[in-house]
């Protein structure tokens, strides 16, 4: 039982990754393996006599130093770099912590626990006296937003950069996830513009607003939901009931569109990598099935059909270009570090595979449908930019910023594609 336990926790450590819902009874498995090594692991036993030689001993007295040692280690190794760490350069650091790890238990816990050395009344006073100075400086930081005055290499102030990759809610953060109508979502009484989808609707409602400065636009997003009838994601961290409340938020907006008709245009938009891929399914009604590049190009021109059908102009916005990298992330670090921030553009070809088959699609749907593609005004040629000047385009690895989405739609005036002044895809 005790080998058993080991190797429980050995699965957890090489089979667990961000798909494995955690915690969740999952957490359950390293820790019943854990439990049956303690209570099984005995001298007497095999796996008590492996637990008990100098070696694996040597490492379990410095473990707790070495684990408080890992992670500055980890952290200050990620900040300070432009590149993500290599694996050499872990497993060097992972070498280090445990060699900081023996020295700080050698010459800090091993004397501490020594009473004629260092007194409970010492260890007590030592304690409450670093208690209150860090109290005092996570105050100090707190108050301060987190020394947001402090200024990068560049010179600008931290708080300033920071904000540059804020979250992007459109007009409101409470137009996302419940169905509303209420002020905060909407510029006009009697909108002519109605922004649907997911969190790549919200982020497109700042550079509608950019190109046309009086228009009357309402916001109805959820994240993770595309603007679709009956037809929802279905995955490890998109469960059935979130799946059931995408198609009713869906449901709702549209009975609320054919009660009002000052609509004239529905500007639907997601970055539609959750309705395919590997580990993806939908729902549509109750039936769940396989998820498939067919059965979304079908659902989605079945649903842009049907606003047609009811006296509304549907235009489909398609995601930014995106390649996998966290680009909000790598424009932070240029600017934190002093290094340039083109290097975190990149050629469209370089683009993921995933992306590269949605735009086919959108492009395919573009030639009976309105299709927007941002590539058109991220990548005129070939080269997706990162940024404008000092604008980020990108807050993450494919949100548009504020800045960046408002730059965007002027830039491609969202308003005249989105009436038809403009030309989209055809």
């Amino acid at each position: 039982m005790g080998f058993v336990g080991l190797l429980m926790i050995f699965f957890a450590m090489f089979t667990f990754d961000h798909n494995t819902p955690f915690p969740s009874v999952y957490a359950l498995i390293p820790t019943l393996g854990t439990a049956f090594l303690i209570a099984f692991a005995s001298p007497a036993s095999l796996m008590g006599r492996i637990l008990s030689l100098r070696p694996v001993v040597g490492v379990g007295l410095i473990s707790y130093s070495a684990y408080l040692w890992h992670q500055p280690l980890f952290v200050f190794a990620r900040h300070g770099s432009l590149e993500e760490p290599s694996v050499r350069l872990l497993l060097f650091l992972s070498g280090l912590s445990l060699l900081l790890a023996f020295i700080s238990w050698k010459y800090i816990e091993t004397p501490f626990r020594n009473k004629k050395v260092f007194s409970r009344k010492f260890i007590f006073s030592f304690a409450v006296v670093g208690s209150v100075l860090l109290f005092s400086w996570g105050a100090a930081g707190h108050i301060n937003d987190g020394f947001v005055k402090r200024k990068t290499s560049s010179g600008e102030e931290y708080g300033v950069i920071a904000d540059k990759i804020r979250v992007n809610h459109g007009l409101n953060k409470i137009c996302d996830w419940k169905f509303t109508t209420d002020p905060e979502c909407r510029t006009a009484d009697n909108p002519e513009i109605l922004v649907w989808g997911d969190s790549y609707a919200m982020h497109l409602v700042k550079g509608i607003i950019s190109s046309k400065s009086d228009v009357r636009l309402i916001q109805m997003t959820k994240s993770q939901c595309g603007p679709f009838i009956n037809f929802s994601p279905l995955n490890a961290s998109y469960g059935l009931d979130m799946a059931k409340k995408c198609i009713e938020f869906n449901d709702d907006v549209l009975r609320w569109l054919r009660e009002n008709k000052s609509v004239k245009y529905v500007v639907m938009s997601s970055i539609l990598f959750q309705y395919v891929g590997d580990g993806n399914q939908t729902l549509s009604g109750d039936t769940v099935s396989g998820a498939s590049y067919e059965k979304l190009r079908e659902k989605l021109v079945e649903t842009m059909d049907y606003l047609e059908s009811i006296g509304v102009q549907p235009v489909f916005i398609s995601p930014t270009p995106f390649n996998g990298n966290d680009i909000g992330h790598c424009l932070l670090r240029h600017e934190f570090l002093g290094g340039s921030l083109d290097e975190c553009s990149f050629n469209y070809s370089d683009t993921s595979v995933s992306y590269q088959n949605v735009s086919n699609m959108l492009t395919e749907i573009g030639k009976t449908h309105r299709v927007v593609l941002l590539s058109d005004g991220i990548c005129p040629n070939g080269k997706c930019e990162s940024h404008v000047g000092s604008t980020y385009i990108y807050r993450d690895n494919g949100h548009l910023s504020v800045d960046g989405s408002a730059w965007l739609g002027k830039e491609m005036d969202f308003y005249g594609l989105i009436s038809g002044n403009i030309s989209a895809v055809q």
